[in-house]
């Protein structure tokens, strides 16, 4: 295995990866984890790690971009498409991918586009290899399911030892949200994950308890400062969410030290909570409310009737604030989210 791995990096060092080199680019197969430092400097990678085998054969692998500048720290990692249909931020990777060299930067750019390439596949949340959510099964498990290995390897051989971590959401394919950011409220590094969040450079910013599954949850408590933006929905890409995306990476890797100059900021960053609405029963769902709108408390924010119409539940605001999300699907089960609510608390800036 020292063996393989010896001439695993051999050839990686060998490999015609230098400044400026974009489509034509190598693909290396690592089958270890990735040693960074390892890396030529001013350099640029194409990786595949594969991390099973599936049961027609096929091998599943993560796809990494790397791209290495004029030393090998700090080392950003920008990971897309835990969840299959939150397309923004895979999109956004490949265009700053095609757009830097590695000469402009000071440091290691580390992106993993779609980290779960079967739900992308399927244009699903969940992996339909197993059917669970990838982001609450992390650090995962070497030895699972298909979700629990992609979560151990990507964690394990490709995330730890970050200086820091981007982790790249979106809404469900059914949904709209208003875009911002998530850092961790209670962590040993919660100030600098606040700062980075702040940085990245939309107008809303929340503090939140991160389920411990999540991957920015398993950084955190490793020490590892880490921010989830939410950018998108509908199970697509369009190219205002897609710009907001590549300006937040270039703001967190200005805020890092890795790109000249200073942050772009909106004129105020907020800070808020938030109050999510659920649907009490089961049926066909009406909003009474847009993305963005400002909302009182006991405002209606939806309704569901059964299939003819007869009123089955009706859904208020207990709060005011402004609609954050909206479920745009007509069909909703018990418990789904209808909408999210967002309050304003704190200006930061």
């Amino acid at each position: 295995m020292e063996q393989e791995r010896s001439g695993q990096l051999a050839a990686m060092r060998s490999g015609s990866a230098e400044h400026g080199v974009h489509s034509d680019q190598p693909l290396w197969v690592i089958s270890q984890r990735l040693e960074y430092e390892t890396l030529p400097l001013r350099s640029r990678r194409r990786l595949a790690y594969p991390v099973a085998t599936l049961a027609d054969g096929t091998t599943l692998a993560i796809p990494i971009l790397v791209l290495t500048g004029q030393a090998h720290r700090p080392r950003l990692i920008c990971v897309a498409g835990i969840h299959g249909d939150e397309h923004e931020g895979m999109t956004a990777q490949l265009e700053v991918w095609e757009e830097l060299e590695p000469d402009e930067i000071v440091g290691t750019l580390v992106m993993v586009p779609v980290a779960n390439p079967p739900a992308f596949r399927a244009g699903m949340r969940r992996n339909p290899e197993d059917m669970l959510d990838m982001n609450r099964v992390f650090p995962g498990n070497a030895s699972g399911t298909v979700t629990e290995r992609l979560a151990y390897h990507l964690f394990h051989g490709v995330v730890a030892e970050a200086d820091f971590v981007l982790s790249m959401h979106g809404w469900s394919s059914g949904a709209r949200v208003v875009p911002y950011v998530e850092y961790p409220r209670n962590s040993p590094v919660a100030e600098a994950s606040r700062a980075a969040a702040r940085a990245f450079g939309l107008e809303y910013v929340e503090a939140w308890d991160w389920p411990a599954g999540m991957l920015v949850a398993v950084c955190t408590r490793s020490g590892i400062p880490a921010i989830e933006p939410e950018i998108g929905g509908l199970g697509c890409t369009v190219p205002e969410q897609r710009a907001l995306y590549k300006q937040g990476m270039r703001n967190v890797m200005r805020h890092l030290g890795m790109l000249p100059g200073e942050p772009e900021l909106p004129a105020a960053i907020h800070r808020v909570t938030r109050q999510m609405l659920f649907a009490p029963s089961g049926g066909l769902v009406r909003r009474h409310v847009e993305l963005g709108c400002a909302v009182q408390a006991g405002d209606l924010v939806a309704s569901v009737t059964d299939l003819t119409g007869v009123p089955l539940a009706s859904v208020e605001t207990p709060i005011d604030g402004f609609v954050a999300a909206v479920r745009l699907m007509a069909s909703a089960s018990p418990g789904d989210c209808l909408a999210v609510i967002f309050q304003p608390v704190e200006v930061l800036s």
